[in-house]
């Protein structure tokens, strides 16, 4: 059957415009229009707006969009994923709708029809043509070459037929050949993903990624030319031409997908024994037990004075930059603020691909637009957005395989949680507590973005814990985020997983009772999400003491006898260390200033309150703060010193409250916090004995604590501050070993990775990625 495509349809149907366009149809727009359009547009789209390597724009149908509305938001913003880029810094409102004046003055000619047999096309592309070696169409195909799965809403068909017959004439940039010969006289091809005056990153046939520095070898050169050679076209006939370029300029499909499975690469064994690699950050916490403990012991207490700046990357994303990175076969795969995402270079730091969605307007959230970090499984990459979604990305080429909205950002929603990958499935927390919302933990399948359980933390009347809201309909919008990555028995398949406050923070009234799970720690299975057992830390929380910090899994010595234990620095200013089989207390112990209770019945886990803590209009004097305490800032536990390593708060602050009522999406917290004069707040990182919650050491801070922790086996614990430092202190004594200043606020948690003989202390610093190592 032969099929005749009309020019390059970007669009599946030709929608009417909405004529919203201020200056549509006047004349001097539309002239001033076409000399911007010359100068920024015509090198991909034509002089004449008929196509290149971008679409033909005459047209009148847009792959996102026919209003003008939607041409001015491409033009302002740009289109993830390809060559289009934002033009919002190069010109003002008025200069964006002049474009848009001149794109619709020359749309609407009839389209060439181009007649071929598509189903002929595709078996020429897979076929013959071996088209799906090196591209990589939906789930099939190659990595090397440029990704057409949506190729003819992205490229004219002249440039289709272009590409095959003259592939250099117009070179898709980042896909220039790059030759290195080595001093050993081997020889490397592959296409371009770096090059610059010292150094060179390239991906070859087999996709093995390749990073040189040019004192390294004998030889390195780029050709702008590509590795399709320049007589490919030749063999075809001009009636198999036509076909091929008819089935591609019929792939305007949906996202990509992937060709491999979430089996291959970072597979469940690799997970499950990562502790045991010292080259590698393949989750979270380092391992399943959260103890972001590194095993090399090349940079150690004796020689830590001796670190250095080895390489950093510059993110150019304002925003808090708080990144666990994921390290793996010589790339750092690490998120941003604002829904960006990059893998980078071990060897240089420079960027292997980019990754980034536009933020909805409209997302409320508490704390910044962040985003703490990616879970891996296989070839795939998983992380959360801003507005409630979770993505699955190839690590090799930074796409998306595919996306699954969580819920709805309009009512609160949002996540910032790194994931956490177990067996096939990707484990997602949720953030919004201070909206009104209804927190739940979920789990998606890795290969299909599915949802598969989901287990809420604020029970229904009727369910287990629905009777502990008062009655009244206070669990709809009871709280109970999941904003911190929990952690994983795999012998018991147990998830462990902190739970926020209760909604709204302070006023406690119109919620009577302990608000399960609020709070709390919960240990679900893996497979079903089905609740196993909980322990409330906080009963009837009124002053936003969520219980969101890592839960760290250890064997612990307790009367005795070696008992499979789970520990956490509370936000409440206690210490918890919990039988991990059935959540039984084993030990609690103050580590900060406590006024709300004075001490926490080992029989009953119940605090022994004391009266007169709660929140009131005028204000009323509690301790600790309302961040804590230790907050959700990434704790650290070292085997070697049996140590538990955190930061805390130290101090006191006012609580108020007052009624509030609930608006869907808006925030709800029923009052704040304050200052106590003469009473300033301090910081500290703490060194806590796992048995009895006793404090070994304390490390003073000069303001509240910012940063997460790591220990390594070289006895060091690595952490930074609000002041821009990233330092080094022992590990059993708690002095200071070593500090460098990085010019920008520390909030992530540093890691460690050995890469090339060497090891390597990261950690993100303002907006940048900073690594060190010894010289």
């Amino acid at each position: 059957m032969r099929h005749a495509i009309s020019g390059l349809l970007l669009g599946a149907l030709v929608v009417v415009a909405q004529d919203k366009n201020p200056l549509h149809g006047k004349k001097d727009a539309i002239e001033a229009g076409q000399g911007q359009f010359r100068i920024y547009c015509g090198p991909c789209h034509g002089i004449k707006a008929e196509g290149g390597r971008g679409p033909d724009l005459t047209l009148g149908t847009y792959s996102a969009g026919n209003s003008d509305d939607d041409l001015f938001r491409v033009i302002s913003d740009g289109v993830t994923g390809t060559e289009m880029p934002g033009y919002s810094a190069t010109f003002d409102t008025e200069g964006v709708w002049r474009l848009v004046a001149y794109i619709r003055s020359v749309a609407g000619k009839p389209a060439p029809a181009l007649n071929g047999n598509r189903a002929n096309g595709e078996k020429l592309f897979w076929g013959k043509g071996g088209c799906g070696g090196c591209h990589r169409v939906g789930a099939r195909g190659g990595r090397m070459g440029p990704e057409l799965s949506l190729v003819g809403r992205q490229r004219s068909v002249a440039y289709l037929r272009e590409s095959v017959v003259a592939p250099d004439v117009s070179l898709t940039p980042g896909y220039a050949t790059v030759r290195v010969e080595l001093k050993d006289g081997r020889k490397v091809v592959g296409v371009q993903k770096g090059y610059d005056a010292f150094s060179a990153q390239l991906i070859d046939a087999q996709e093995n990624f390749h990073s040189y520095l040019r004192e390294e070898v004998r030889a390195m050169t780029r050709e702008m030319k590509s590795l399709m050679p320049s007589r490919y076209g030749r063999q075809f006939s001009d009636a198999e031409l036509t076909d091929l370029v008819v089935y591609m300029a019929g792939l305007r499909g949906g996202a990509a997908g992937s060709a491999n499975k979430a089996t291959g690469g970072i597979d469940r064994q690799r997970l499950q024994a990562a502790q045991s690699e010292p080259g590698t950050w393949l989750l979270y916490g380092k391992n399943y037990a959260a103890w972001r403990y590194g095993e090399s012991d090349q940079i150690n207490a004796s020689n830590v004075g001796k670190l250095a700046p080895a390489w950093s990357f510059q993110s150019g994303v304002s925003g808090k930059f708080e990144t666990t990175p994921i390290v793996d076969k010589g790339l750092m795969y690490i998120t941003g603020p604002s829904n960006h995402a990059w893998a980078l270079d071990l060897k240089t730091g420079r960027p292997f691909w980019h990754h980034s969605t536009p933020v909805p307007k409209g997302v409320n959230l508490c704390c910044g637009q962040v985003n703490r970090g990616f879970a891996a499984l296989g070839d795939r990459l998983f992380k959360v957005t801003v507005e409630a979604g979770v993505v699955a990305l190839d690590a090799k080429t930074g796409k998306k395989i595919w996306e699954t909205k969580i819920d709805e950002y309009k009512r609160g929603y949002s996540a910032t949680v790194a994931p956490l990958a177990i067996k096939g499935l990707v484990i997602v927390g949720i953030a919004g507590a201070e909206f009104g919302t209804r927190g739940f933990l979920d789990a998606y399948d890795a290969e299909t973005g599915k949802r598969v359980w989901r287990f809420w933390t604020v029970p229904a009347p009727g369910e287990p814990g629905g009777d502990t809201w008062g009655g009244n309909d206070s669990w709809k919008r009871g709280g109970g985020s999941t904003w911190i990555t929990g952690s994983y028995d795999p012998e018991l398949n147990l998830i462990y997983w902190g739970t926020g406050n209760p909604g709204p923070d302070f006023n406690g009234d119109v919620r009577p009772g302990d608000n399960l799970y609020t709070c709390a720690l919960v240990a679900l299975d893996a497979d079903t999400g089905k609740l196993k057992w909980h322990y409330q830390f906080t009963p009837h929380d009124v002053h936003d003491w969520d219980a969101t910090s890592d839960p760290v899994l250890l064997d612990l010595d307790h009367q005795g006898r070696k008992v499979k234990a789970v520990m956490m620095a509370n936000r409440n200013g206690y210490y918890y260390a919990l039988d991990r089989t059935n959540g039984k207390l084993l030990a609690a112990k103050a580590y900060t200033k406590v006024s709300w209770a004075d001490g926490i019945n080992l029989s009953t886990g119940k605090p022994n309150l004391i009266a007169g803590q709660d929140p009131t209009e005028q204000g009323n004097r509690s301790c600790p703060t309302i961040g804590g305490g230790h907050n959700w800032q990434a704790t650290a536990y070292s085997p070697k010193t049996n140590l538990y390593y955190f930061n805390t708060t130290d101090g006191c602050q006012l609580y108020y409250k007052y009624e509030q009522e609930y608006v869907d999406g808006l925030w709800y917290q029923a009052s704040t916090v304050g200052p106590i004069a003469g009473e300033p707040t301090s910081g500290s990182i703490v060194a806590l004995k796992p048995a009895t919650g006793d404090v070994a050491w304390r490390f003073e801070l000069t303001s509240g604590p910012t940063s997460g922790l790591l220990a390594t086996k070289g006895n060091l614990v690595f952490g930074g501050d609000r002041e821009g430092y990233v330092f080094a202190l022992d590990a059993v004594t708690g002095n200071v070993l070593w500090r460098h200043q990085t010019g920008g606020v520390v909030i992530a948690p540093p890691i460690t990775y050995e890469f090339g003989g060497r090891q390597y202390i990261a950690v993100a610093a303002g907006a940048s990625m900073m690594t060190f190592a010894l010289p």
